[in-house]
């Protein structure tokens, strides 16, 4: 992540790399949270690997979640406090780290709706538990054209998967395992 600090508010520049290479990741979907993982603002990074967020307070929590499909989802809270500065940019890198066969849950979420017919444009939202508390994991996704919807998801973790369409809501609660994790 790149933070890079201006007058009058505070821009947010997130730089995505890939862990094993370091390379920068294009196509990332980087989503701003705050304090209580509400959606602040939604980019996806450029070519170069950035997302920018202006108009941000130093004084307010925020966190950076970033969703990749050939990567491990990656979340960080932006510790402003403790970013180093130079020449009036703020860096912060957080890294996606591709993943293996024998270490990811690959989650295939399939939406019907009430009428068992397919939910094409659900959304659909992955969170973690952490301390008991369910914490967004892959940022907010919608079904593809077959109602579905895929990410990798590291082996061991207590999942929440949400999906709703117009005003109709499902949730399903369960630990990953690996290899191939149907879900309806």
């Amino acid at each position: 992540l790149l933070i890079v600090l201006e007058d009058g508010g505070t821009n947010l520049s997130v730089n995505v790399r890939n862990a094993t290479s370091n390379q920068p990741l294009d196509g990332v979907d980087v989503e701003l949270l705050d304090a209580s993982y509400a959606r602040a603002d939604y980019q996806t990074s450029n070519f170069s690997g950035e997302a920018l967020f202006g108009g941000l307070h130093q004084g307010k929590t925020y966190y950076v979640l970033g969703f990749h499909p050939n990567f491990f989802p990656s979340r960080t809270l932006v510790e402003w406090n403790s970013l180093l500065t130079q020449d009036g940019t703020t860096t912060l890198t957080l890294p996606l780290s591709p993943f293996t066969s024998g270490d990811a849950s690959i989650v295939t979420v399939f939406v019907n709706d009430a009428q068992g017919k397919i939910a094409t444009h659900a959304t659909v939202r992955i969170d973690e538990e952490l301390n008991g508390v369910f914490v967004p994991l892959v940022s907010t996704q919608t079904t593809d054209a077959a109602g579905s919807f895929t990410a990798r998801i590291p082996v061991g973790k207590i999942i929440r998967i949400t999906a709703e369409k117009g005003d109709q809501h499902e949730e399903v609660i369960q630990t990953t395992v690996s290899g191939l994790t149907k879900v309806t």
